[in-house]
C-alpha cells in the first residue's frame, strides 16, 4: 500500500463525519413541538401554538421574551424541526454528547419505546430557533 506520507499526528479526527438522512413522521414532529409547547419552553418564552384537528402543535408563533420581543424569527415549524434534528445528530450542536445520542436513538427508532422529553422538546426547538441552546 503506498504511503501519503501522513502520520496519525497529521490527522485532524474532526475531518470525518457521516451524514445520515433518515424518514420522520409527521406525527413525531408535531409531538416534538407539543412537548415543547406543553413544557419545555415555558420558562423562557411566551408563545401561540397552532394545533391540527387532533390537536397536535405543527407550529409555535410568537415566541416572545418577557419584554414582549420576538425571539430569533419568533416562530418554528416543522421544518425548523427537521433542521435541528440534522444539526443535533450530525454532532454539530452544542448539546450534551448523552442527550446527543439519546435524541438519535429516538429519531432512528420513534416508535422504539424511548420518548423525548420536555428538556430534550426544549433543546430541539431551541437549536431550531437560535441554532444553539441558550435558555436552560
Amino acid at each position: 500500500m503506498p504511503r501519503l506520507g501522513l502520520t496519525n499526528r497529521d490527522i485532524d479526527m474532526n475531518d470525518y463525519k457521516v451524514k445520515l438522512s433518515l424518514p420522520v413522521t409527521y406525527e413525531f414532529l408535531c409531538d416534538i413541538l407539543t412537548t415543547a409547547a406543553e413544557g419545555g419552553i415555558g420558562y423562557w418564552a411566551s408563545y401561540s401554538p397552532e394545533r391540527d384537528k387532533d390537536l397536535n402543535v405543527w407550529l409555535i408563533r410568537n415566541i416572545t421574551d418577557d419584554d414582549d420581543e420576538l425571539l430569533g424569527k419568533g416562530f418554528v415549524e416543522l421544518k425548523d424541526i427537521t433542521r435541528a434534528l440534522s444539526k443535533i445528530c450530525s454532532g454539530d450542536s452544542d448539546l450534551w454528547s448523552t442527550q446527543v445520542a439519546y435524541i438519535m436513538r429516538c429519531v432512528m427508532d420513534p416508535d422504539g419505546g424511548a420518548t423525548l422529553d420536555a428538556d430534550d422538546c426544549d433543546a430541539i426547538l431551541q437549536t431550531a430557533l437560535f441554532d444553539e441552546v441558550i435558555y436552560g
